[in-house]
């Protein structure tokens, strides 16, 4: 890390994760969003495959991109857009009369702030 340590990698992750802790009770309660989850077998299917095609694409970028650290990060990101766009949409189509794909899109954009954040603290 550029000017950094472990230690100090190590607290701003936790400090991010309490604040996506209480932003996520503060989100659901703001927009009025019960929890739910896909209960249509075809959904929670297509979500579960999705979710392991973007997992294996992120594995791919690791190994093909390592020596290119700006192609790592931002095929990283894009994998990290790519899946949290995939989820909002099934939410969406999925979950009916539900709001999840909002909530699901707002921490989606705070997790890429972290993702950047976190990246530009590496050489």
């Amino acid at each position: 890390m550029m000017g950094g340590t472990l230690f100090e990698f190590i607290m701003l992750t936790l400090i991010f994760m309490g604040m996506f802790y209480i932003l996520d009770k503060l989100l659901r309660k703001w927009l009025r969003i019960e929890k739910q989850e896909i209960s249509s077998p075809v959904g929670k299917h297509i979500l579960k495959w999705g979710t392991r095609i973007f997992i294996a694409l992120s594995f791919l970028f690791i190994i093909i991109f390592n020596e290119n650290i700006i192609l790592f990060k931002v095929s990283i990101i894009l994998c990290l857009v790519m899946q949290s766009s995939f989820q909002a949409f099934i939410e969406w189509k999925y979950l009916t009369n539900s709001r999840e794909y909002i909530h699901t899109i707002i921490i989606s954009v705070l997790g890429l702030i972290y993702a950047i954040l976190i990246f530009s603290l590496i050489n």
